[in-house]
């Protein structure tokens, strides 16, 4: 709804100030992905700092309730709701949850058993993103050695979301016939959505200046819908320019089709950048007063 311009933003955000700890997965999971969005649209803007800080402080009191193990089948409410407030809490920088994510992963390292099954990919995300170098080659050798996709996509992802400077370096000048997350052909529409700007800038220029030797990799898949995909995750006019002037894109009509959806997709992202961010931060630093 406020996407579309039938709600004003602090009027969403006055809904989830209303929310209790308890409230079913489903009401928060709503709540976590239009934050999530918002987050996604203040990257490099002045309003980011507000945003995680507020997001911070409300989805902490749920998880807090739950706290970090349970004894639930895996795919209960309680379980999947645990792992979205570990991934989101740690990515708005939550210190205690990033903390703790790196020592449960360092004994997985030890004991992959001291892990359950429901905090891997969290716990792994997490690591990724605040990784440092012996980090970041961790993780690229732990998806060298895996044989089952799921893990190998895991580690993968992890890596590529590696701070910069530092493994930002690795992502640059990785060689394109390595078996990166772009060779899994049908995750490529989460793959940029799980990096963080820097990351993604470097992936878009990775692509560009490699694309005849992916393309030759991944096969027309990869031309028709991995660049689209990935340029969805910018909302400023100066990628939507570059997406458009990006002709191997939009070789086959089925890449002009993808890339025309793209481009609209930046357009609304951007207008909703403009409109619900402002407001978004002033009603924030009004509950702050």
């Amino acid at each position: 709804m406020v996407a579309a311009g039938r709600a004003e933003p602090s009027s969403y955000l006055a809904l989830v100030d209303m929310l209790k700890p308890d409230d079913s997965r489903s009401v928060w999971d709503q709540a976590i992905t239009t934050i999530n969005a918002l987050n996604r649209l203040s990257r490099n803007r002045a309003e980011r700092a507000a945003l995680q800080s507020y997001a911070r402080a409300r989805l902490r009191q749920v998880f807090d309730k739950l706290g970090w193990d349970g004894s639930g089948s895996g795919d209960d409410d309680t379980t999947l709701l645990r792992a979205s407030l570990i991934r989101t809490l740690g990515e708005f920088g939550d210190e205690e949850i990033l903390a703790e994510a790196r020592r449960r992963f360092a004994g997985f390292l030890q004991d992959p058993k001291s892990l359950a099954n429901a905090l891997r990919d969290p716990v792994t995300h997490l690591v990724g993103i605040s990784a440092d170098r012996a980090t970041y080659d961790t993780l690229l050798g732990l998806a060298r050695k895996s044989t089952v996709t799921n893990e190998r996509l895991r580690y993968l992802f992890a890596a590529a979301s590696a701070p910069q400077p530092g493994s930002g370096a690795h992502h640059a000048g990785a060689d394109p016939d390595r078996r990166g997350a772009g060779h899994h052909r049908h995750r490529d529409d989460q793959f940029g959505s799980r990096l963080p700007a820097s990351s993604l800038i470097l992936a878009w220029d990775f692509v560009r200046k490699n694309f005849d030797a992916l393309l030759a990799r991944q096969g027309p898949a990869f031309r028709d819908q991995f660049v689209a995909n990935l340029m969805t995750n910018f909302s400023d006019d100066n990628h939507a320019a570059e997406l458009a002037a990006f002709a191997p894109a939009q070789a086959t009509s089925g890449g002009r089709v993808m890339t025309a959806r793209a481009l609209e997709t930046i357009a609304i992202s951007a207008d909703l950048k403009a409109r619900a961010l402002p407001v978004v931060d002033a009603w924030i630093k009004a509950q702050n007063k």
